[in-house]
């Protein structure tokens, strides 16, 4: 039982890290659009809120 806890922490910490890179890059990627490209790509800025939700919702798992 404890392999099978310590497994799942991992894949959930694997999960935070990835919605964590998500989130900068969608981020990033929108400032560097609206200030020096002047496009406007409103799906960086949900896939960013959604990604720091879904963080929220896997931190609370893990805390």
């Amino acid at each position: 039982m404890k392999k099978l806890l310590n497994g799942l922490t991992a894949v959930e910490n694997v999960i935070m890290v990835a919605a964590f890179a998500i989130m900068v890059i969608c981020t990033f990627t929108q400032v560097l659009n609206r200030n020096f490209f002047k496009l406007s790509m409103p799906w960086l800025d949900e896939a960013s809120t959604y990604s720091m939700i879904f963080m929220a919702l896997i931190g609370t798992e893990v805390g």
